[in-house]
């Protein structure tokens, strides 16, 4: 969905917004599968999921240029996004 008048930053926001909530999901869902009473699973077979979880991890924050300790927290990409654009506003005087 293209937004009329949406600027990159804000294209950005709302696609990375969605696509996280997407990966949330995703990673509850692999969470589920901690169940003994459901599934059965060794170290080796955890082991294989949380180091290709973390591969992905760094290799995303590569593409982004983010140092692999950084660990910044925003209250929500809603509240970034106006204060970005409140700070892009032209004062009057």
């Amino acid at each position: 969905m293209v937004l009329e008048n949406e600027t990159k930053y804000e294209k950005f926001v709302r696609l990375g917004d969605v696509r996280l909530r997407r990966i949330q999901e995703d990673l509850r869902k692999l969470g589920n599968l901690s169940n003994r009473r459901n599934y059965d699973f060794d170290e080796v077979a955890v082991g294989y999921l949380m180091h290709h979880i973390s591969k992905e991890f760094i290799v995303l924050k590569q593409k982004f240029n983010v140092p692999l300790h950084h660990n910044a927290v925003v209250d929500s990409l809603e509240n970034h996004v106006q204060r970005h654009k409140n700070k892009r506003k032209p004062k009057r005087a």
